[in-house]
């Protein structure tokens, strides 16, 4: 519910205050930073569930059953955007709002609902990796924010709104993934890695410019 009610305040500065959205979003995210130090004074407390351990460490025919749920998720995106009308009206609200209005889609509903969405996504996204790391940190997934925009740039997705998808967006995710467990296993530095990572992500997106361009 705190991951909904979040995505709905954003929902909310973005569609009826008109904030823009990096700037709402960013805001929220030092918001609830500072919200969860002074919560818990920086000290982790608590454990996971059972049953939530048991959802990131227990496997189905070697699938783990965390990977096997996000496929899930991404499956149910992918209805929602490609066969769905709310996923019509969200690619049209993406790509001109004004437009979109006018032919009749709620935009402000459109915009509240994307939010909402995305805040129960993080927060399902959140508890997962409470699960895999054993502890509940206040810093724990930092940077996280920054990796999952990469990605979705990478996967073909426009910042400016109107173009992309979950199936790009996996095959994004993949390609970090592989990239940063590449790295770490032939031995890279640290601060190599960095660079290399962020190099990656300016010319994968440059190229996925370029390409869409023509």
């Amino acid at each position: 519910m705190l991951g909904v009610g979040i995505g709905a305040i954003n929902g909310v500065g973005v569609a009826g205050l008109g904030l823009p959205p990096f700037v709402m979003t960013l805001g929220m995210l030092f918001v609830v930073q500072g919200a969860g130090l002074a919560i818990t004074g920086g000290v982790a407390s608590g454990a996971p569930s059972p049953f939530l351990r048991g959802v990131v460490s227990e496997t189905i025919f070697v699938v783990p059953v965390a990977f096997i749920f996000v496929l899930c998720l991404y499956a149910a995106g992918y209805l929602v955007l490609r066969r769905g009308v709310y996923g019509r009206w969200v690619y049209a609200v993406g790509a001109n709002p004004r437009a979109a209005h006018v032919g009749g889609v709620p935009v402000n509903r459109v915009l509240v609902l994307a939010y909402v969405l995305s805040g129960l996504l993080a927060a399902c996204g959140g508890l997962i990796w409470t699960g895999f790391i054993g502890s509940a940190q206040i810093t724990a997934g930092r940077g996280f924010e920054f990796e999952s925009i990469a990605a979705a740039a990478i996967g073909g997705t426009a910042l400016t709104g109107g173009r992309g998808g979950v199936v790009g967006t996996f095959g994004g995710v993949l390609f970090l993934g592989l990239l940063f467990n590449l790295l770490v296993v032939v031995g890279v530095d640290e601060s190599f890695r960095r660079v290399l990572h962020g190099a990656t992500i300016v010319i994968a997106a440059a190229v996925y410019s370029r390409t869409a361009q023509r």
